[in-house]
């Protein structure tokens, strides 16, 4: 086959690219140009740092492309938030792109003066380049479809898409980190805000309106996420099959991967949101009804019980909206999935079968070994999950430590040598990690209260409910993959070595690597029912987070091994138990599969209806809304202001998942404080909380003119805002707002008659220096 490049073999796929783009404009009009301005940043971005990724993937077929977006705007981003914390360069659009720009350059020209003097430069022939075509149609292909779903929901309103809004929305606006806490006047904020950052920094970089931006953020990541599983579940097959791979088995296998990540809902819609509907239907109980979040409150809840946890799954997220730390780095820790994968399957290669490499470096040799692209970005990417979602920092520590320890033992023998080199790696990785971090650790205090056994656990059948399936096919798979090998095991094979050593030593890699992550993704799941963290909430929440946080990994990881376990079983030295095996496990893993769009259905409605109204503008809630009317206005009058430095404006604050905050959120101004129980997690620290609410309350309501001026010079205070909230709060609640003390404040920079509450005026008071 001529795989020289033929711009004649790439017509249908730059006509897909055309008709996708045009997709896009015929979709969303006007607002059209941010999605293309984001997609051609990210798109230029992957191919600029192509070069280094291609080193780290030499051996997949696609060269590792779609890590390439991910891996570039994580350098890039780091860069830029290390010499804006250092105060050396603002944090614009023209400096985060001429950061990202620089690094492609340098990191481009290095590669290609590095395959000059190399015999092993790392090609990209037209297989290669047809997979990674394919991988780039399907992402924007995704996007398109996932924004137009989207358009018919797009409010940064309900659940925590307030309080991530408005962390993207002021970080667009400060000059040097670390950031304000929006919520906390003048206190840095105390969270792990490097989820949003990222998000932040492809606005800048995209040179975007963060109003749409958020919500085409939210969908580049589930598009992302689902291209990087299909590309290490088909690599995994790939190596699984060995030249008897075929192209066909690789792709349904890696659907099935990126359909597993973001799409698989757990067995629970299967028994309570099909079979229970159905009976119900049946003996003519027209009560019961089936909503999706259900399936993320059901240990606690069904039966009611003192132990409420959370199993949330990726699908669930994906459709949700919240642009929350958890989701956002998905598409992150996919990548360092990818990288294990990359790494064993290279060294695998590299050993060739039943042999054993030595390790006859110098001592010099041996540290720069040790110093490998895996490690080193191993160690960055688990280093910046500490400002991401610190859960995810010790989960993938861990894995990212048993990877490089497993993979020694299969490819050098288990030597003192063998497990010093891992020793060696392992502290590496950890010394990168805690570098990486340290502008955000050096203003970040950790929010924990210790580590506690757990007083009460999951009751069997949950487990059998929310797992069973994943587990089954992971474990079927494998215990197939064991007895292959079993079978076919060289007879010449030293048989004091035990069974289990010998699978690791000798064994298909790919099945070690899936027998690896089936390992940790069931630890995952059982380690919340032996302990838990302890934060804020009371005993019936106990270990809610924490198996929230540690099964979700799981299913990411089990997404990824689904799509592999399946075709192994139907494909691979076929059996007819295996194919038996295969679709009984085939069928309602689909059934799974379809929660995703069920639940899509539920929350934004029929989206084939031409009549309803659609945006992407996360803030349409404030346009639509009757009671944040004035407060849009008052809004854009704070946004149009010019400023070094986001003004303090004090609205009141309130409770979670309330109104509370939202011109802070919206106009990216920094308040006094928002939501109260949000902060006292993040602070760890009630009385803290408190004592600013009570300060608030003083300066809205109180009647000493002299103690109010001390309160706003102690917050600096720079403007007053009285909305339909605040009426809500004092006025509705039988302790008016002193409108003629506050009057005597400052300015009032606008008045308008509030169109909710008639006979109300909403201000937006100038407060004078003091």
């Amino acid at each position: 086959m001529n795989k020289k490049f033929n711009y004649k073999d790439y017509v249908s796929e730059s006509a897909i690219f055309i008709i996708l783009l045009g997709m896009i404009g015929l979709l969303f009009k006007e607002e059209s140009v941010y999605i293309y301005k984001w997609y051609f940043a990210l798109l230029i971005v992957g191919i600029g740092f192509f070069s280094l990724t291609k080193k780290i993937f030499k051996n997949f077929t696609d060269r590792g492309y779609i890590f390439s977006k991910v891996i570039g705007v994580s350098i890039s981003g780091m860069v830029v938030f290390w010499l804006s914390n250092l105060k050396l360069l603002k944090f614009t659009p023209i400096n985060c792109a001429f950061v990202t720009v620089l690094l492609a350059v340098i990191i481009s020209t290095v590669s290609i003066l590095q395959d000059k003097k190399s015999d092993n430069a790392v090609s990209v022939d037209k297989d290669n380049l047809k997979l990674m075509i394919a991988e780039e149609l399907m992402f924007l292909l995704l996007l398109t479809c996932l924004l137009y779903m989207k358009s018919f929901k797009p409010d940064a309103y309900g659940t925590e898409k307030f309080m991530d809004y408005g962390f993207m929305n002021t970080m667009t606006k400060l000059t040097y980190f670390p950031v304000e806490d929006i919520w906390f006047a003048n206190e840095n904020l105390n969270y792990y805000y490097l989820g949003q950052y990222f998000a932040a920094f492809i606005n800048q970089l995209s040179f975007n309106d963060v109003r749409f931006s958020y919500n085409i953020m939210f969908y580049t990541v589930c598009s992302m996420a689902f291209v990087e599983a299909f590309s290490c579940t088909y690599k995994l097959i790939q190596t699984k099959f060995g030249a008897g791979f075929k192209k066909v088995h690789g792709i349904i296998g890696g659907l099935l991967g990126g359909a597993g990540v973001c799409f698989e809902g757990s067995a629970h819609f299967i028994v309570f949101g099909i079979v229970l509907n159905a009976y119900n239907a049946i003996i003519g109980n027209t009560e019961y009804s089936y909503w999706f979040p259900e399936s993320t409150r059901y240990v606690g809840y069904v039966p009611e019980r003192m132990d409420k946890t959370i199993t949330e799954t990726p699908s669930y997220s994906f459709v949700i909206g919240d642009l929350h730390a958890h989701v956002i780095n998905i598409m992150f820790v996919l990548t360092i999935i990818g990288i294990i994968i990359a790494f064993a399957t290279q060294l695998a290669d590299k050993k060739g079968k039943n042999q054993k490499l030595e390790l006859d470096f110098t001592p010099k040799d041996f540290i720069l070994k040790a110093l490998n692209p895996t490690v080193l970005l191993c160690g960055f990417f688990t280093g910046f999950f500490q400002g991401n979602n610190y859960w995810d920092y010790a989960i993938y520590m861990m894995i990212s430590a048993l990877a490089v320890l497993f993979v020694d033992f299969k490819v050098y023998g288990f030597t003192k040598k063998s497990t010093l080199f891992s020793v060696i790696q392992i502290a590496f990785i950890m010394a990168i990690a805690n570098i990486v971090i340290l502008p955000f650790k050096l203003n970040f205090t950790k929010m924990e209260g210790g580590i506690f056994l757990c007083e009460n656990h999951t009751l069997f059948h949950q487990l059998l409910v929310l797992w069973l399936l994943p587990v089954a096919t992971a474990v079927i798979c494998l215990v197939f993959a064991i007895k292959d090998y079993l079978n076919d095991e060289d007879k010449s094979q030293d048989k004091k070595v035990n069974v289990l050593g010998r699978i690791i030593v000798n064994a298909n890699i790919a099945d070690l690597i899936v027998m690896l992550f089936t390992c940790c993704s069931i630890g995952l799941i059982l380690i919340p029912e032996i302990i838990y963290v302890k934060d804020i909430y009371n005993i019936d929440y106990a270990r809610a987070n924490t198996t929230f946080k540690l099964t979700y990994q799981s299913c990411i990881m089990f997404g990824i091994i689904t799509g592999y376990a399946l075709i192994s079983l139907f494909t691979f030295k076929k059996t007819k138990v295996k194919k038996i095996l295969a679709c009984v496990l085939l069928v309602p893993t689909l059934v799974c599969m379809s929660y995703y769009f069920v639940s899509c259905h539920d929350w934004f409605g029929n989206i084939f209806d031409g009549s309803r109204q659609r945006t992407l503008n996360a803030t349409a809630f404030m346009q639509n809304n009757p009671q944040f009317v004035e407060d849009l206005q008052v809004v854009d009058y704070l946004n149009s202001l010019d400023y070094d430095k986001p003004p303090v404006v004090l609205e009141n604050y309130g409770d979670a998942y309330t109104d509370a905050g939202r011109m802070s959120v919206a106009s990216g101004c920094p308040t006094v404080l928002g939501w109260y129980a949000h902060e006292w997690l993040w602070r760890f620290s009630q009385e803290a909380v408190e004592a600013r609410a009570a300060d608030i309350r003083e300066i809205y309501t109180g009647s000493d003119l002299d103690t109010t001026r001390e309160l706003i010079k102690k917050y600096n205070i720079q403007y007053i805002y009285i909305g339909q909230f605040e009426y809500q709060s004092y006025d509705f609640a039988g302790t008016p707002i002193n409108l003629y003390k506050l009057l005597q404040l400052g300015d009032v920079e606008l008045q308008l008659e509030n169109s909710y509450y008639g006979g109300y005026h909403n201000y937006l008071i100038k407060v004078n220096s003091y």
